[in-house]
């Protein structure tokens, strides 16, 4: 097997797992708007729910910029497979690359809140498998072969199913912090 097509399998399982992930967050959130807040007392803290809505608007950002740039970029070097293409593609990988290490740094700055609620472990593991994929994408050749194309375009639909998970999560996200006061219009 090409180390192209195992590079793009590995993406595309860490992006389901991350389905999976932020699915836990959503449900969480469900459950705490569900049961009030005696269910996750963590959320009480102004500092926490601060640092909930920085996520928040960091994965809205995320899922936005790789709906309008990535998943494009991808989709044009699949139809004209040239260096210029695969060179915006991995431009993206890049800026992909700088928001999940934001999005890590606020998992981080959470974890002594959040660390003992089911979803955080996987959270932050899923995370950084995924910032280790993206890192084998960017060092990866510019794909050619067709099976190296039909993976890359597996991928990209897997990835692109991430994306609506993501917006599902944060959009209990946000939900969650509205009931608790704080402003999510972002």
């Amino acid at each position: 097997m090409e180390i192209t097509v195992k590079v793009l399998q590995d993406a595309s399982q860490a992006a389901e797992q991350m389905i999976e992930a932020f699915g836990k967050l959503g449900t969480l959130l469900v459950n705490a708007m569900t049961n009030g807040v005696s269910g996750v007392e963590w959320v009480e803290q102004s500092s926490v729910l601060n640092k909930l809505n920085k996520l928040s608007v960091t994965l809205t950002f995320l899922t936005v910029r790789q709906k309008v740039f990535f998943v494009p970029s991808v989709k044009t070097y699949l139809s004209n497979p040239i260096q210029e293409n695969w060179d915006e593609v991995k431009t993206n990988i890049s800026t992909t690359v700088n928001i999940c290490t934001e999005i890590l740094n606020t998992l981080q700055a959470t974890r002594h809140e959040i660390a003992t609620e089911n979803f955080f472990e996987d959270l932050v593991a899923l995370m950084m498998e995924r910032d280790k994929t993206l890192h084998e994408l960017l060092k990866m050749p510019r794909p050619s072969t067709p099976s190296e194309m039909e993976a890359l375009g597996d991928h990209i639909e897997r990835y692109s199913a991430l994306l609506d998970s993501l917006d599902k999560a944060n959009d209990s996200l946000k939900t969650f912090l509205e009931q608790h006061g704080i402003n999510t219009s972002h």
